[in-house]
């Protein structure tokens, strides 16, 4: 089991936090999981049964070492928690009712690590801030789905599968000033998240920086994709607005763009990358005011039946074309 500085978390489980009264909330005292609620009930010939509720209250998670489980944390209906139970204590079964009472409002100052799959997983529609935590070695540092909302605040996301993931149509929020360095995906927009990622450090990612997929519509705004192994944005069969970014020596492209209809990307500073842009298979894009210059190969780079057109940009100094565009696709300027 993972120590806390408020508690003690079960290894079995971790900490979830689900409709219900079936688990006990990760709300900063000591808690334990419902497998060892019915150890214990056996040793003791005792009905263990949730705390009689005391009426609403939120509280955030804060300052603990969260790890070895699936999930560490999960949110999901987030308004539907019952207290926690004590481990040193026993409570008979009781009916309760009226309105829930623990929401859990945010997770602070925790360090969230070597799960097998999610470090926080927010989810069937709840609402959650994440703030000053340390979050490395999971297969997914935070999970965002089914229509949450989560503010993803000045957090470290370091050694993960995937830093951050949010999916869903319904998925949006704030990811704004976290250092993202050393995952294999820095943060992952899927089936159609719009989601506002601003103001973050992507730094010596194993893959991709920024990845949005599958008719996602994020913001992607003054970001830094910086020293990645993979390209600093790629975009598939989606439409966002990537503005004011510095993408600066990716091994990869600077922005890979394929099968995208449409999409704004204006004020980017595209350099010293393999390729500057590349676009496959797209059309209806805006590209306006960004500087492609520097970069390994092409600074433009279209193919595949791509057509872009070129307005007020700076494509200079590449080592190989400034635009390049196969006999089937077109670059205008």
């Amino acid at each position: 089991s993972a120590q806390s500085t408020w508690g003690v978390l079960c290894g079995r489980s971790g900490v979830w936090v689900r409709k219900g009264h079936h688990r006990a909330p990760a709300c900063g005292v000591q808690r334990v999981c419902r497998q060892h609620r019915r150890d214990r009930s056996e040793q003791n010939k005792t009905s263990v049964w949730p705390l009689r509720r005391f009426g609403p209250q939120k509280r955030p998670l804060r300052t603990n070492a969260l790890g070895t489980a699936q999930h560490t944390t999960l949110i999901k209906h987030a308004s539907n928690m019952c207290p926690p139970l004590h481990p040193h204590k026993q409570y008979k079964r009781h009916k309760s009712s009226g309105p829930p009472c623990i929401t859990i409002v945010g997770l602070e100052k925790n360090t969230i690590t070597g799960n097998t799959e999610s470090g926080v997983l927010i989810a069937g529609g709840a609402t959650c801030e994440l703030r000053l935590n340390q979050v490395t070695g999971n297969v997914v540092g935070v999970q965002c789905e089914d229509g949450c909302t989560a503010r993803v605040l000045k957090n470290s996301l370091q050694s993960n599968g995937t830093g951050i993931n949010i999916s869903g149509r319904t998925g949006f929020g704030l990811i704004k000033d976290n250092d993202l360095i050393g995952n294999e995906v820095g943060v992952s927009c899927t089936q159609g998240a719009s989601p506002n990622i601003t103001q973050n450090r992507l730094y010596k990612n194993r893959g991709v920086a920024i990845d949005i997929k599958e008719d996602s519509a994020a913001q992607v705004t003054a970001n830094e994709m910086v020293d990645n192994e993979g390209p600093g944005l790629r975009v598939e069969g989606s439409a966002p607005r990537v503005e004011g970014n510095q993408v600066r020596r990716n091994r990869g492209q600077g922005m890979l763009l394929r099968s995208c209809n449409a999409g704004l990307y204006g004020a980017n500073v595209v350099a010293e990358n393999g390729v500057g842009l590349e676009v496959v298979g797209c059309t209806g894009l805006q590209i306006t005011d960004n500087r492609f210059e520097n970069n390994g190969h092409e600074g433009v780079y279209a193919h595949g039946s791509a057509v872009v057109r070129l307005v007020n940009n700076v494509v200079e100094g590449n080592l190989g074309h400034d635009t390049y565009f196969t006999t089937d696709s077109l670059i205008e300027m």
